[in-house]
């Protein structure tokens, strides 16, 4: 059996006399990120960049977050897990404040892929 999705497993093994036995397994997630809702950059040090923060992440082989506005315009593509995140600015020009929309694909060594999106609020 292969265990695709995090979880507590059990196995029962039975032999013909009727003995058996149970195994359970903790299975965990690859990665857990934290997704701030909102960001302010205003140059005070806090909250100045949108970018998830991956906690426990291991083997992680392909990161992309891409961030567009309400009309779908492009405003950021980070393409590597690293880095300080959108700061509120496409093609050097202060973004209005407002929602936009991130997504977040990530694949592990393993093949596993996770996929987040939602909404963010740009403060001003």
């Amino acid at each position: 059996m292969a265990v695709k999705e995090p979880g507590i497993y059990s196995v029962e093994v039975r032999s013909a006399c009727g003995c058996y036995n149970t195994q359970t397994i903790s299975i965990k997630k690859d990665c857990y990120l934290d997704i701030p809702s909102a960001f302010s950059p205003n140059g005070d040090g806090q909250n100045d960049y949108f970018f998830s923060r991956m906690l426990k992440a291991r083997d992680i082989h392909r990161f992309e977050m891409r961030i567009v506005d309400r009309w779908g315009q492009l405003m950021f593509v980070a393409n590597g897990a690293d880095g300080r995140g959108w700061d509120g600015r496409c093609a050097n020009l202060d973004q209005p404040a407002g929602v936009y929309i991130y997504q977040v694909d990530i694949r592990f060594g393993n093949g596993r892929q996770e996929s987040y999106s939602g909404n963010v609020t740009l403060l001003r």
